[in-house]
């Protein structure tokens, strides 16, 4: 008889944590205080908020909200995470935030940038020989001529913010690396911090703030 409740025993598990129930009472349900208590502290919170907020959505993810509490926005610690970081991209404020740490470490970044290239001089052999097969790949006709028909049609300008500079750079609108060809069709002026703030990305994920003014502005 003993070793039959010793059997049926092993064969139980513990209610709350899965674990063996070896050695306990037939009338238990946990395997140790611990997980007694825990058990018994998740049906309260459940009997509590149990069909609050069933109808109610998580405002990142849509699940239900079924056993959280009435003032909770999120399912989990996840989905608030997500959020908010949406808010914080869309506020800008990641962005104002980087702008900031820029300026203050852009000296610092530059002496790092010409001291890596001045030990690694086959890197940025490679990287330029990598641009120029990108440019004969993607390479319409495109001749001093035509430069000079751009710079004259922005009235020598920067196409993006209307700074004349004598420093403008030929950029592309669609980048070599995303497609973009190297005609006259997506070829402006541009000046360097324009140009180097802008990279590889496309104008929509660029969002300059002054891109819209300077169009309405001086554009032709």
């Amino acid at each position: 008889m003993a070793t039959e409740l010793e059997d049926q025993d092993a064969a139980r598990a513990c209610a709350w944590c899965g674990g063996s129930m070896e050695g306990k009472k037939s009338s238990a349900l946990a395997c140790s205080v611990a997980c007694n208590n825990a058990r018994l502290n998740a049906r309260r919170v459940a009997a509590k908020w149990d069909g609050v907020d069933a109808e109610r959505p998580c405002e990142n993810c849509g699940v239900a909200m079924v056993g959280k509490r009435p003032h909770a926005k999120y399912c989990s610690r996840k989905c608030k995470t997500a959020a908010s970081d949406v808010r914080r991209r869309e506020s800008g404020a990641a962005r104002e935030r980087d702008r900031a740490r820029y300026a203050s470490e852009a000296e610092t970044r530059r002496a790092y940038a010409r001291q890596y290239l001045q030990d690694n001089p086959e890197r940025m052999r490679a990287i330029r020989l990598k641009r120029k097969a990108r440019i004969r790949a993607a390479s319409f006709e495109f001749s001093e001529r035509d430069w000079r028909r751009l710079l004259d049609r922005y009235r020598r300008a920067c196409a993006y913010c209307g700074d004349h500079t004598r420093d403008l750079q030929r950029e592309h609108v669609i980048p070599l690396v995303r497609g973009g060809t190297h005609g006259v069709g997506n070829i402006i002026p541009a000046c360097p911090p324009c140009n180097y703030a802008k990279k590889d990305k496309l104008v929509v994920e660029w969002r300059r703030p002054s891109f819209s003014r300077a169009r309405m502005g001086w554009l032709p």
